[in-house]
């Protein structure tokens, strides 16, 4: 997950400067409440969620 909000896949070319990890539940839950996606590289469809 970026700091600004954002979250990414581990293997994403372009997860910015500041960044930290999040467990697959902690993930989902951020995408669930309105997190941001990576439009690169679309976590949201790695982890099979709709949003």
């Amino acid at each position: 997950m970026q700091s600004d909000g954002a979250l990414h896949t581990g293997e994403c070319w372009d997860p910015g400067k500041r960044t930290k990890l999040a467990t697959r539940a902690q993930a989902i839950a951020a995408l669930r409440q309105q997190a941001s996606a990576c439009t690169k590289c679309r976590p949201d469809t790695a982890l099979g969620i709709e949003i």
